[in-house]
């Protein structure tokens, strides 16, 4: 959650802007790819302390936080979050509770009761003196755990069955381990386990078993593209890999082809490509023969965990012209229709359809005990104004980071080092280095 040390510029800007220091809020917001709304914010202490207040969104397209309101130490790098809602995609979970407690440093969070969803896992968790390490672990006092339906945003925790723990431990392996108290079968307690158990990893499906065949037909109708037909057929070639074409004729502009790949080879391999074509055949006034007649759409994501501690992922999203995907956000294979699969499939969204540029990239990450290292290369499909050879291409970039570790003298050590380089055609380019050690 090292987003938040940016929400403090974005909170900056915000302020500048309003005092007027307008030039330097316009440079900065250049910088910073992240979504910041509230409907108060305040400052205190000269700048040390920053109150956003009323409906506030933090999002950065990975991690997105609601909250009534965030309080934020700019000396030590604290937030406080009150009435707050969690959506982190990259780690497929959700997570809301009263109030909580955060490291901007390091991502770690307390919560004195916090409700989670692991929505990979299927497991729902309600949480008592909850803690969440740097390395993604979770501890609590006490849990309830289940993989049944909860509403514990109204305190009614009851569900068919759950099995509650004291010193609960969630490890990145997928594995509870703690000491159980009792399994319930509603509010009532059945059976007691005073020694360690564990609660194995839950695997659910990517998708319903589906067989070889039509899928429903969808009819379409539009000012410019006159009727449309469209009946998609699913080709279920294993259990492991499949396709879907799904032809969509228009009267007026001709027939736009959609095609899905989606294959699972193995729980640490899987990914869902989408590609849609257009030759359209529609002619103005303003049309050439030199005028570009063929429009695409590629985009893609695919996932592969080597081990527990080291993953890649590759995002994949390139369109011929921005406006194809605004003009025939219509059928199966749709701008909206694929963002929602995206987002249900792989916790992870694709950019705005009225987006300038659209981001494809990769990356990998490897953590262990206080290490943790990330490089990634991204590529802008840049459709706007300005000259495409001039754009500035976030070509490569490295982290590497050692969490908070004790060193002699017991003292509390923190390094952290980042690398970029940057590319383009035309102007200026080349490399940046960060460091940062803290005691």
């Amino acid at each position: 959650m090292s987003f938040l040390k940016k929400f403090l510029f974005n909170l900056l800007i915000i302020f500048a802007f309003f005092s007027e220091v307008k030039e330097f809020a316009a440079i900065a917001a250049q910088s910073l790819p992240f979504e910041i709304t509230a409907r108060k914010i305040e400052t205190f202490n000269n700048f040390k302390t920053i109150i956003a207040s009323g409906d506030v969104i933090i999002n950065n397209g990975q991690i997105l936080i609601w909250a009534q309101e965030v309080k934020y130490e700019v000396d030590t790098e604290y937030a406080i979050l009150i009435d707050f809602k969690i959506f982190d995609k990259v780690n497929h979970l959700i997570a809301y509770g009263d109030k909580g407690f955060l490291d901007v440093r390091n991502g770690e969070l307390w919560a004195d009761k916090i409700f989670i969803y692991l929505k990979k896992q299927g497991v729902r968790i309600k949480a008592w003196g909850f803690h969440k390490n740097a390395l993604n672990e979770y501890t609590a006092k006490k849990a309830l755990v289940t993989t049944c339906q909860l509403n514990c945003e109204k305190d009614r925790c009851s569900p068919p069955w759950s099995i509650v723990f004291h010193n609960f431990v969630l490890t990145a392996k997928g594995i509870t381990t703690g000491d159980s108290t009792e399994i319930r079968i509603k509010k009532i307690p059945i059976f007691y386990l005073p020694k360690f158990v564990y609660l194995p990893k839950v695997n659910v499906p990517v998708s319903p078993v589906r067989k070889t065949g039509f899928l429903t037909p969808h009819i379409v109708h539009g000012s410019r593209l006159g009727f449309g037909f469209q009946l998609p057929f699913f080709w279920a070639l294993t259990d492991q890999l499949d396709f879907t074409a799904a032809p969509l004729y228009f009267t007026k502009r001709g027939t736009l082809l959609d095609l899905e790949n989606e294959f699972k080879f193995t729980e640490d391999i899987q990914g869902l490509l989408k590609f849609r074509y257009l030759k359209d055949k529609e002619i103005t006034q303003y049309t050439s023969e030199e005028a570009k007649r063929e429009k695409w759409w590629f985009v893609g994501k695919i996932d592969f965990l080597r081990r527990e501690n080291i993953d890649a992922h590759l995002d994949w999203d390139i369109v011929s012209e921005k406006d194809f995907l605004q003009e025939f956000d219509v059928g199966d294979g749709s701008y909206s229709h694929a963002r929602d699969l995206f987002l249900n499939r792989f916790n992870r969204d694709i950019e705005d359809k009225g987006q300038e540029y659209r981001i494809s990239k990769f990356w990998i990450q490897y953590h262990k005990n206080s290490l943790y290292i990330k490089m990634e290369s991204n590529y802008l499909d840049y459709h706007g104004s300005l000259n495409k050879d001039e754009i500035l291409q976030p070509f490569l970039s490295f982290k590497l980071n050692f969490l908070p570790f004790k060193s002699f003298n017991s003292l509390i050590t923190n390094f952290s080092l980042s690398y970029f380089y940057n590319y383009r055609k035309v102007g200026y380019y080349g490399h940046k280095v960060n460091s940062k050690m803290e005691v």
